[in-house]
């Protein structure tokens, strides 16, 4: 009778236990209710949990949380529960959805990894407080308590987002720790188990097949030796939870198999930065050229409009041809190069604007060509992109030839050669520099052409009374380049037309430094009959400084010997031939 009036004493008036006698309520209440087991505990603040469904009404659990009792602490945020999902509704409080799966009753539900903020910094244990509900009524409630260890100073890890794949972090292991032990193993693990990854090592480490979804990275005999660093290890996540910018990592570092440092890191996932986008349509246009409609798309971020569009050929046997039109007015049109610009508002952020139309003409050997797109807002480039579009060479069609000799360090002799099929008289040049760095120092035209135009990288010669005609030449398209030192060679596109019309273009490169002095070749060839000593003579104009060649002489070295000249090619006279 006793026993019964003390219980029905306690579960009447709650409110007023305190101290031992609350926790041995919350016990009481908690041992005929779902419990809460910790099957794997680590002492660095990491734990796999158990949590069965035994209330005793038999009702599915639908959701359930995890509280931190003890003050100073804090949740990681993540843990493993097939078919749960997780939410942190406070630093301190994880709370767990079956979103549609629940718990019935007498069934266990694993639950891992289940990790504090950061590892442990004082010794001691810590409470969790778990509830369990049913459609957001609450069914049992108890506590777990847990040790934590401090852990004495340890390695460290460093990383860096890749800075050619934003889905890869670079790290660097640095060996810290207190007992002053070598390092040849590192291990990865994601703390959720919807992040998936995968590691390469660039160094001389590797990595350790079939970890199911861990990264173990070993040394063997390549030992990281106290106080050194060793980088050269690169984690990329293949997949990580819809909605998430941040990824926690469990990490260790070994030695022989053996952990040293375990700790876990919190990585933000950098975004990759989005570009605008162009759709294109092509059409069969004059001439054996392909003809192209552009649509353009502003995607871009940071967010913002777009009031310029440049189209740029990228492929070097391939030109834009006149008579392109758009949306926007014409700013600047070369057979490389080609800009619209507005005035106006432009094109602003998710919108779109239609109609840049050009046309190309391929002489290349092949059926393609590449367009680099640029975006601007003002004077300021969003981004650009490349785009590869169906371009059939022109059939029989030939492109014109340059030449070019080297005066001196810096300065050359540019020539042209009408080699063009179908047959065309030139009389414009255009000359531009592709690469960053040099510019144009000094210039002149030969004679009867004159500089059309010019700026520091773009040269525009011309003439109106001596067109190059087929089978022609012209030389004398003089260039001397003002460079750094930080380039030592030049990238020119030079592209010859008649009037502005089909344009033919060829890609050259110029050094520009490590300039050589060279003298012309000699050419000797026996002639005449057998025992006679007689001989052609010539010679090959390749000295440098480059310049023309006026004169030739022959002397024998040998005392006794003359010589004697009988023929002279045309347009050269004899002045002595010291007979």
């Amino acid at each position: 009778m006793a026993a019964q009036f003390i219980l029905a004493l306690l579960l009447l008036t709650p409110v007023f236990a305190s101290g031992q006698n609350a926790s041995l309520v919350e016990a009481l209440h908690a041992a005929e209710c779902d419990s809460l087991t910790a099957v794997k505990q680590s002492t660095y603040g990491c734990s796999n949990f158990q949590l069965k469904n035994s209330n005793p009404g038999k009702k599915d659990i639908t959701s359930f949380r995890l509280e931190l009792v003890t003050p100073g602490l804090s949740w990681e945020g993540t843990a493993s529960v097939q078919n749960w999902s997780v939410v942190m509704l406070s630093p301190t409080i994880l709370e767990f959805s079956g979103s549609g799966t629940t718990l019935r009753y007498g069934v266990v539900l694993p639950i891992g990894n289940v990790c504090l903020s950061t590892v442990c910094q004082t010794g001691g244990d810590y409470v969790v407080r778990y509830k369990t509900f049913n459609q957001g009524s609450q069914l049992c409630t108890g506590t777990v308590t847990l040790s934590c260890q401090k852990l004495d100073p340890g390695d460290s890890l460093d990383v860096v987002v890749n800075g050619t794949n934003v889905r890869c972090h670079d790290l660097t292991l640095n060996n810290h720790n207190s007992a002053f032990l070598p390092l040849n193993g590192l291990e990865i693990s994601p703390l959720s188990a919807e992040t998936t990854l995968m590691g390469s090592a660039t160094n001389n480490w590797k990595v350790q097949p079939g970890m199911n979804n861990s990264i173990l990275f070993l040394g063997e005999s390549d030992l990281i030796r106290p106080a050194d660093s060793r980088s050269g290890y690169k984690v990329c996540f293949n997949q990580v939870p819809q909605g998430k910018d941040t990824v926690s990592l469990l990490w260790k570092s070994m030695f022989n198999g053996l952990p040293v440092t375990i700790d876990t890191i919190r990585l933000t996932l950098a975004k990759e930065t989005r570009c605008d986008s162009a759709a294109i349509t092509h059409s069969a246009g004059e001439d054996g050229s392909t003809c192209y409609s552009t649509d353009i798309f502003n995607l871009h971020e940071p967010e913002g409009a777009v009031t310029s569009v440049i189209f740029q050929v990228q492929s070097p046997d391939a030109v834009l041809l006149p008579g392109a039109s758009g949306p926007w007015p014409i700013t600047q049109e070369t057979p490389i190069f080609l800009r619209f610009a507005t005035s106006g508002g432009g094109i602003l952020q998710g919108d779109s604007i239609k109609g840049f139309s050009y046309c190309i003409l391929n002489t290349g050997a092949e059926d393609s060509v590449t367009v680099r797109i640029t975006t601007r807002d003002g004077l300021s480039d969003n981004c650009y992109f490349d785009m590869t579009v169906y371009c059939p060479a022109t059939v029989g069609a030939r492109c014109d030839r340059f030449t070019f000799n080297r005066m001196s360090g810096a300065s050359y002799r540019l020539g042209v050669v009408n080699t063009r099929l179908p047959s065309l008289p030139l009389n414009t040049l255009s000359i531009d520099i592709l690469n960053s760095g040099p510019t144009f120092d000094s210039v002149s035209a030969p004679l009867n052409w004159i500089i059309a135009d010019s700026d520091p990288t773009a040269l525009t010669f011309s003439t109106s009374v001596a067109p190059i005609g087929v089978g022609g030449s012209q030389s004398g398209f003089n260039a001397g380049f003002a460079f750094t030192g930080i380039n030592d060679s030049v990238v020119l596109r030079l592209c010859t037309s008649f009037s502005g019309q089909n344009a033919c273009c060829d890609t050259i490169v110029l050094p520009l430094s490590k300039f050589e002095i060279r003298c012309d070749s000699l050419i000797l060839e026996k002639t005449g009959a057998s025992g006679a000593c007689t001989w052609r003579a010539g010679f090959v104009n390749t000295h440098l400084p480059a310049s023309e060649t006026t004169s030739f002489r022959l002397s024998a070295l040998d005392e006794g010997v003359t010589m004697r000249l009988t023929t002279a090619p045309a347009g050269w006279s004899v002045i002595a031939d010291g007979s």
